[in-house]
């Protein structure tokens, strides 16, 4: 063979040597695996902010809170103060705008109160029909009570308000008899002399349930009245979880505020 048969016969083995590994002398090229897409873990939920107290808040104690309706922010809308001498205190507060029988917040009292022991509280008003002479006019408010159930009772019968949400009242039953409406209840009185301020506090026409709210946890909660039916007079309201002082309460000094 002559030596430049050899020396081709040498560069072709050289080239396919090259070609083999990859080119003329480069690195080969090494394609990486695609990594899987990975979830984030979901962050884990924030703890509950301890209960802070709120300036001029209402104090529960011992199971018991006691408002008086003129110590109430009430300004700038149709809830008037009302000088009565059997009123506790010698004041009530009237509604005095509209008959408002399918609007509720209009005219909103918000009433923060402090809950120090957590349960199951009744509510229960003082109230006067302030016009006329008929039990059944001039004898409501709408009522809505923040807390984790708000409900009507009566023996085994739980009613909810209607259009509720479920987030933030877990109130499972059957809906009241009459008007209620985004979560809050006509709550009137029935019955006794029209002249004369009486513990009566009921929702559901005709089927009469008394007013409950559930709260799990202390901590501070709003209480909202707002107005419904023209020339009703409320003089205080109080909350209890016990029925054996429920009564009693009735007569209790108005309760502590939160000082700043």
């Amino acid at each position: 063979m002559s030596i430049q048969c050899c020396k081709r016969v040498m560069s072709l083995m050289l080239f396919g040597l090259l070609t083999a590994c990859g080119g003329s002398g480069s690195e080969p090229v090494v394609t990486a695996d695609p990594k899987p897409e990975t979830t984030p873990p979901a962050p884990s939920p924030a703890p509950d902010p301890e209960p802070t107290p709120v300036v001029g808040a209402f104090i529960e104690e011992n199971g018991v809170l006691v408002v008086e309706m003129e110590s109430t922010d009430f300004s700038g809308s149709s809830w008037q103060l009302k000088a009565e001498t059997s009123a506790s205190g010698g004041q009530a507060i009237e509604w005095t705008g509209d008959d408002l029988f399918n609007q509720p917040g209009i005219g909103v009292i918000n009433i923060a109160v402090q809950i120090t022991n957590p349960g199951t509280y009744r509510f229960d008003w003082l109230t006067l029909i302030g016009e006329g002479n008929s039990t059944t006019e001039a004898n409501d408010s709408w009522l809505k009570i923040q807390s984790d159930k708000f409900y009507g009772l009566k023996d085994n019968s739980t009613v909810c308000p209607k259009e509720i949400d479920s987030a933030v009242n877990s109130c499972v039953g059957e809906l009241p008899e009459g008007s209620s409406k985004e979560g809050w209840f006509k709550v009137y009185r029935s019955g006794g002399d029209v002249a004369q301020f009486i513990w009566s506090t009921s929702t559901s026409d005709r089927d009469p349930h008394a007013i409950y709210a559930d709260f799990s946890q202390a901590g501070t909660y709003t209480v909202q009245i707002s107005g419904r039916s023209k020339h009703h007079v409320i003089d205080r309201f109080i909350m209890t979880n016990d029925p054996l002082t429920h009564d009693a309460a009735k007569n209790f000094d108005e309760s502590a505020r939160v000082q700043p």
